[in-house]
């Protein structure tokens, strides 16, 4: 089962680059679809991916606060 924590995780060392990621893989996007250019298009489709690559890295790396197992006792409610 899935059980959300509304914890802090602390700081994430990788905002800055997801953000720049996020908005240089946009402006390639719309830039390929304003210029019919497939070669724009597909760029900012691989910026992306690295872009949501690097934030399930980040997050399964550095997500975990400390002392936290990862794990959910049976005894504690929801």
């Amino acid at each position: 089962m899935f059980f959300p924590s509304r914890r802090r995780r602390g700081p994430d060392p990788f905002l800055g680059w997801k953000i720049r990621l996020f908005w240089a893989g946009a402006a390639l996007g719309l830039g390929g679809m304003v210029l019919e250019s497939g070669w724009w298009v597909t760029g900012g489709i691989v910026v992306l991916a690295v872009a949501m690559i690097l934030a399930l890295v980040s997050r399964h790396r550095w997500g975990r606060v400390e002392g936290e197992t990862g794990s959910h006792d049976e005894g504690e409610g929801p």
